[in-house]
């Protein structure tokens, strides 16, 4: 049986009738890290309908539909696909990025995107606006909203708006993001976490993702501290204070030496961590499952 917002969704038309003729393209920013840590969440949350701020020509959008054809989830894809005011609000994105200025002058955003996205579109719905109002438009269609990943425009003022609008109009949806090595984008996320002391951010500084989830501290691992303390404190706190499925996307190296954190929590040490601890005194090597393993 197809659901309400199902309905009201094909009701937009967002698809033509025929698939753009245009000229086949792909290109866009994709990080194997983004891609591990969404494909864990999208494994353990099983996701009903995800929404990606920022879709660009529909690389990342492919993964996602690919990723969740399982489970059969639907993907919003916000984007103006407008050029020139991408080449206007967000040239700082694209001024060291000779192929991405290239294709502003180019090529046609939106027919491109469509076209090669086509086969995916019994489960992709193209929303051609800003991020603020693409949600809004989600919110009203009703959609279970379980999974956002933010990648539009990366300015201070952009990114805490789309958080804001992310957290009042899907609170429950987990809130992912790409490029952390962008200072503004850093900045934000930090900024808006303060706001909500409920809410940290995790990220991986060797790496170009974060995302949110209900902590009360921010864990960050690095991998050049060789302080004893910090390296006993790191393995304790993460194992006390993340679940199973945010331990393996924090990727834990197998190297003690490796591990940090910027500051710790409250709670106290669970019993399952005390055996991992003991190593790390010992200078044994953590025995973390293989796929979780840094090759450094």
């Amino acid at each position: 049986m197809t659901s309400r917002w199902r309905l009201a969704a094909a009701a937009l038309r967002l698809w033509p009738d025929e698939q753009p003729d245009v000229a086949p393209f792909m290109h866009g920013w994709v990080h194997l890290g983004n891609e591990r840590l969404v494909r864990r969440l999208i494994a353990s949350r099983r996701p009903r309908v995800l929404v990606e701020l920022g879709s660009w020509l529909g690389l990342f959008t492919t993964f996602l539909l690919e990723e969740t054809e399982l489970c059969g989830a639907s993907v919003f894809a916000v984007d103006p696909w407008d050029a020139a005011r991408l080449q206007t609000s967000q040239a700082d994105q694209y001024a060291a990025d000779p192929e991405a200025r290239r294709i502003l002058a180019d090529v046609p955003l939106y027919a491109t995107f469509l076209a090669n996205t086509w086969p995916h579109r019994h489960r992709l719905f193209p929303l051609r606006m800003t991020s603020l109002e693409g949600l809004a438009q989600i919110e009203r269609l009703g959609a279970p909203v379980d999974l956002v990943y933010i990648d539009g425009d990366h300015s201070l003022d952009a990114v805490l708006a789309d958080l804001e609008a992310c957290h009042a109009l899907f609170p429950e949806a987990a809130v992912v993001g790409d490029d952390w090595q962008w200072p503004e984008v850093r900045q934000a996320v930090r900024q808006f976490c303060t706001e909500h002391p409920m809410l940290q951010v995790v990220s991986h500084p060797r790496e170009n993702w974060w995302y949110l989830e209900t902590k009360q501290s921010e864990i960050m691992l690095l991998r050049d501290s060789r302080d004893v303390t910090v390296q006993r404190h790191a393995i304790t706190f993460v194992h006390a204070a993340a679940s199973e499925d945010e331990r393996n996307c924090l990727c834990l190296s197998p190297k003690p030496s490796h591990l940090q954190l910027t500051r710790m929590p409250s709670s106290s040490t669970p019993r399952r961590s005390l055996r991992k601890r003991k190593q790390i005194e010992q200078n044994k090597p953590l025995k973390l499952p293989r796929e979780n393993r840094d090759v450094t």
